[in-house]
């Protein structure tokens, strides 16, 4: 899978049912809050994380979350991107993942850095 120009979302079969609730526009210097939602399909720990490509000015905190998880139940797990003041104002992307065992799931969701205001 190409991150910046292919499958909006992928995963192995058998791998960890993905979703991401993430605002669709934030502006420079503002913090984008996202919740990544994962059914497993057994018992055990997911590891949840997001991606950044490189040319994006942020950061996410945490890089990564482990989540004790329940087969067919929802667990979620909280992230921010941090953009900094001087990111430039264009369409951009992240890549939520979902990994457990050897399964791993991988959304890419778009959003919108605008002006500062």
């Amino acid at each position: 899978m190409c991150a910046r120009c292919g499958d909006v979302a992928n995963a192995h079969t058998g791998a960890v049912e993905l979703r991401v609730k993430a605002p669709a526009e934030a502006a420079a210097g503002s913090t984008l809050h996202v919740v990544v939602e994962a059914v497993a399909p057994r018992d055990g720990t997911l590891n949840l994380g997001i991606v950044l490509p490189l040319y994006l000015d942020a950061r996410v905190g945490p890089v990564l979350r482990r989540v004790d998880a329940a087969a067919g139940r929802r667990a979620h797990a909280e992230f921010t991107l941090d953009l900094t003041p001087r990111v430039t104002p264009q369409a951009y992307y992240f890549c939520p993942f979902a990994v457990q065992d050897l399964g791993v799931s991988v959304s890419r969701v778009h959003f919108t850095v605008l002006p500062r205001p």
